[in-house]
């Protein structure tokens, strides 16, 4: 249907009004219309203080009819957003045209600041307009400190960090154990979650157990995308590994001397040795000396007396030790006897090495037995055992010189190392590598 048109004429000075019909009237005018992708809030994330983000890209797209007209791109405030390329600025968008806008973001030098800012993009026509809202933060920084439990003893060698402060952490803690200041060479590392207490406890060092060494412990939490990561200092916690350790496997108490372990010691036990230790032992129980390697030592460390006594009546074993370092115990006559060992019980070395030691006689071992009394004193030799580089020296009022290597008196001595024959593994001794009499 044709709609009426109203025209007016102006005739003689008069307006007239003219009323018709046309095929229609011109629809609106088509305009523009911007919007950014992404669009509404965009987050640069929390980044370490002072970080700078990888650049977020947003594209300005005309979805309307007409172009945009030259085109203002504003970010505003700074806040640390910044623009690394604008192909929007001064163009003119076309229909279905677009621009793009690359931005990065610098976190605050403060932990725990935060950001904002407004990328707008504007034409020169009222309402052509698009805008998008940027935030950032800088990640907050928590505190790490360090408890060592217990300090020094080499198979409980434990740290506990805690972790306080920041903004809700999560994520893992890593414990380094270095075996030089500085951080020089990590020979273990721990890593465990971090719990909600923030308290964390490991145990290790077990594969680096060198005794008379410093250790230092080291623990870092690794952070998360709320917080940084933060370490202790490299020397801030040495742990000074003793020089011998004696720990009873039964009850799981250890030492630092061997007397003490053994005076501590019930019949049965078995005495792990580590390291070197010290001094003179007497030993007066049923009990296992063991170590891991004859890197282990029993050292007398030339004080007066054998390093090991064992009394008569118990049975003593011992395993993978080296004993050395001995003077001998002192006889009623004067001259020491049994430098490394003075064995009135029964006596099983099994891989031991006896070397370095000094006696009036029976350098490295002597083996006594009152003559007919019971029970015997009985040594016997397995494994890989070696005696040898021990001497006897005679003293005093005494016979001379005899059994550099083994003085036996009236005990037995057995050989179960098999072939070769026991003095194979007994050699090397001065003056002599095994001498047996009862006299």
């Amino acid at each position: 249907m044709h709609s009426l048109i109203r025209r007016a004429v102006v005739a003689g000075g008069a307006v007239a009004v003219v009323l018709g019909t046309g095929a229609g009237v011109a629809g609106a005018a088509p305009v523009p219309s911007l919007a950014w992708s992404p669009s509404g809030t965009v987050s640069f994330g929390k980044l370490a203080p002072g970080a700078t983000s990888a650049p977020v890209v947003f594209t300005l797209k005309n979805t309307g009819g007409a172009a945009s007209s030259a085109l203002t791109i504003t970010l505003t405030p700074g806040s640390g957003f910044k623009k690394t390329a604008d192909t929007c600025t001064g163009t003119s968008l076309g229909p279905g045209k677009s621009c793009t806008v690359r931005v990065t973001y610098t976190a605050p030098a403060t932990p725990g600041q935060s950001s904002g800012a407004t990328l707008k993009a504007a034409g020169v026509l009222p309402g052509v307009t698009a805008s998008v809202t940027l935030t950032g933060a800088a990640k907050a920084t928590p505190v790490i400190t360090t408890t060592q439990q217990p300090t020094g003893v080499p198979e409980e060698l434990a740290d506990q960090a805690t972790v306080t402060g920041g903004d809700n952490p999560t994520g893992v803690v890593t414990f380094a154990l270095y075996n030089a200041p500085n951080c020089g060479s990590v020979v273990e590392t721990i890593s465990r979650p971090l719990p909600p207490s923030g308290v964390l406890s490991v145990t290790g060092g077990a594969s680096y157990i060198v005794p008379g060494t410093v250790v230092y412990w080291v623990a870092t939490y690794n952070g998360d995308d709320n917080n940084n990561a933060v370490s202790t200092g490299c020397n801030d916690e040495p742990v000074s590994i003793v020089a011998c350790l004696v720990t009873n496997t039964t009850t799981g108490h250890s030492y630092t001397d061997l007397a003490d372990a053994a005076a501590a010691a019930t019949a049965g036990d078995t005495l792990h040795v580590a390291g070197t230790c010290t001094g003179t032992t007497e030993i007066g129980k049923d009990v296992t000396l063991t170590g891991t390697s004859t890197d282990d030592t029993l050292d007398g460390d030339g004080q007066p007396g054998s390093v090991l006594t064992i009394d008569s009546g118990v049975a003593v074993t011992i395993n993978a030790l080296t004993i050395t370092g001995g003077t001998g115990g002192t006889s009623g006559e004067g001259a020491g006897l049994g430098g490394g060992i003075f064995n009135q019980g029964t006596l099983t070395l099994n891989n031991v090495r006896i070397s370095g030691n000094t006696a009036g006689q029976g350098g490295g071992i002597y083996n006594f037995q009152v003559p007919g009394a019971s029970p015997g004193a009985t040594v016997t030799l397995a494994g890989s055992t070696t005696i040898t580089g021990n001497t006897a020296t005679g003293g005093p009022n005494n016979e001379g010189a005899i059994g550099g290597g083994i003085f036996n008196f009236c005990g037995t001595l057995v050989n179960a190392i098999g072939p070769p024959a026991a003095d194979a593994n007994v050699h090397d001794n001065t003056p002599d590598d095994i001498v047996s009499e009862c006299t």
